[in-house]
């Protein structure tokens, strides 16, 4: 009895861990590293309900921010996720949790699944489902910039392999991905700026021109870098070996500088924001 008992828990939790149907809570990031001051956290809360001849779990998979500053976006009055390509900024509308009144946690998925004895014999079902038969969505947000000052505006993907959890089996016997998973995320590093859903977010880029010798005047290089960018900082450094050495271009113009090569003709350069 003992022995049937043992193999019975073991399946029902190997099954969990492919499936997604969960046995016990836990957290992961969907955006961020570990080490980052803001993350978006995947939170997996997990309930028991056991009787004579079976055990319950329910699962309610929740997006939040943590730290819970800021809050998640909508695309509008009637729908959360994002098209991909649409503006995530301070115009689009503010998410707020129609249960607890917070903007920082998103319910992404309730769903419950029960295993039967004897058995194993599992089933499945839905509770609540905000975003009923899609199976990729994005999800704005918007926090205070890790720098301090200004917001942040970013997107997370999220993907299953099923908008039902009962249909949880593909032909060939594999268990299919039930809840929510990372599947890709981006925020932008520049405060204020808004970002397109899906996309990487839109930065600078600098351009160069090798102006040849002159009378008197060794040859330059000019680069440049589009316009409206004034919290940008260009800096230049001789080789890219650790620690690398980056100084400020001392003669910029605007949004363009020239200066000598080096005479290895070697330069590498970049523009770095400047809270």
């Amino acid at each position: 009895m003992k022995t049937t008992i043992f193999i019975l828990v073991q399946l029902a939790v190997m099954f969990g861990l492919r499936a997604q149907l969960f046995d016990e809570p836990f957290k992961m990031s969907a955006q961020g590293a570990p080490s980052d001051p803001s993350q978006v956290l995947l939170d997996f809360r997990v309930s028991h309900f056991e009787g004579i001849d079976f055990l319950e779990r329910t699962v309610i998979e929740i997006l939040q921010l943590s730290p819970p500053e800021g809050g998640f976006r909508r695309a509008s009055a009637s729908r959360i996720q994002f098209v991909p390509g649409a503006t995530i900024s301070d115009s689009s509308l503010a998410y707020t949790n129609e249960a607890t009144g917070h903007n920082w946690a998103l319910v992404a998925l309730w769903y419950s699944w029960t295993e039967h004895r004897p058995g194993p014999w599992i089933t499945a079902r839905s509770v609540k489902d905000p975003f009923p038969g899609q199976t990729n969505i994005l999800i704005g947000f918007s926090r205070p910039h890790p720098q301090g000052t200004g917001t942040q505006y970013g997107w997370v993907r999220l993907e299953r392999d099923t908008p039902n959890p009962s249909d949880i089996f593909w032909p060939d016997g594999r268990e299919k991905r039930v809840a929510f998973w990372p599947a890709g995320s981006a925020v932008h590093p520049i405060p204020d700026r808004p970002i397109r859903a899906g996309e990487a977010p839109d930065l600078p880029q600098l351009t160069s021109e090798l102006l040849p010798a002159t009378e008197n005047v060794p040859p330059r290089i000019r680069v440049q870098w589009p316009t409206g960018w004034d919290t940008m900082r260009l800096e230049q450094a001789t080789d890219l070996a650790s620690p690398v050495l980056w100084t400020r271009v001392p003669e910029v113009d605007g949004s363009s500088a020239e200066f000598v090569l080096p005479e290895d003709g070697q330069l590498f350069l970049r523009l770095v924001h400047v809270p």
